[in-house]
């Protein structure tokens, strides 16, 4: 069986106070897309276990999202089969873009219909959030305002298809514990003019909070990518910002002939030669 696993991307990230348990309260809007997309070849085998392989070395053969979602699964509802698992990367790795959460969600849709277990969709969100905190959201797979560690989901009415969308998926893998500590660093987020700017253009959304917290943090780090939002506001962005904890960037255009612009003038940069990018239609 072949699964084309999609992605999100986040519209907004405030990061509220940390939890006793070590994670951070948080608010976002997620938003699904499913073009570009991972493959997930899926067969079962006899014995009870996962046989798992990849197209990229980056995921940890024993340790990755789709082996620990059987696992879990497992341990609520033992299972008389294994799994073989091929994962073919279209989202890369690390870029915030909930790949390897949405690749866990699958393995979860997948092993419910295979044992014909008639579960309630509360129970396969119980699992999904075991296994990452992004994971839940994927059961879901349209748009919700999520509050908690992003496990609390409320669906929202949001239809972004008459924007045309840019995604931008950078040769840079930013760890989010790295992200995160160098966010609790910063005694006071201070917001740039041009975050202020952007804030006024985000307004056709009609979210307050749709500044994502990490941009100081990351954009501090990575120069790189703080010029390419650059660029994507100054080629008439509607709304442009980094997804997650990045390095994933992408931006909304009223009309696509801006967005067509957009690509030719990053196509001029240096460093853009090595990024991946994708024009996606942004409804769903």
């Amino acid at each position: 069986m072949l699964i084309k696993s999609g992605y999100k991307i986040n519209l907004g990230l405030k990061i509220l106070d940390k939890r006793e348990d070590g994670y951070h309260n948080l608010k976002t809007v997620f938003y699904p897309l499913s073009m570009p997309y991972d493959e997930i070849s899926i067969e079962k085998i006899e014995e009870p276990h996962v046989e798992f392989s990849c197209n990229i070395p980056d995921i940890d053969p024993q340790k990755n999202t789709l082996t620990k979602a059987y696992a879990i699964f497992q341990s609520y509802y033992p299972l008389d089969f294994g799994l073989k698992i091929h994962l073919k990367k279209g989202i890369p790795h690390g870029a915030g873009l909930g790949g390897g959460s949405a690749n866990g969600a699958e393995v979860l849709k997948y092993l419910h219909e295979q044992t014909n277990k008639d579960l309630p969709f509360s129970a396969l969100c119980e699992m999904a959030a075991k296994i990452g905190a992004d994971v839940p959201y994927f059961l879901h797979n349209t748009p919700c305002l999520g509050e908690g560690i992003g496990e609390k989901l409320t669906p929202v009415q949001l239809d972004l298809s008459q924007y045309f969308l840019l995604v931008i998926m950078p040769d840079i893998q930013i760890p989010t514990p790295w992200a995160f500590k160098k966010l609790a660093e910063q005694k006071k987020l201070l917001t740039s003019k041009k975050e202020q700017d952007n804030k006024a253009r985000s307004e056709f959304l009609g979210n307050a909070y749709l500044y994502n917290d990490f941009e100081q943090v990351v954009f501090e780090e990575y120069k790189l990518l703080a010029k390419t939002k650059e660029i994507l506001l100054q080629e008439k962005a509607v709304f442009a910002s980094l997804s997650g904890t990045g390095s994933a960037l992408y931006a909304f255009f009223a009309h696509k002939s801006d967005q067509e612009h957009a690509v030719n003038h990053l196509k001029e940069q240096d460093f853009f030669l090595s990024w991946n990018y994708a024009i996606v239609p942004a409804a769903h």
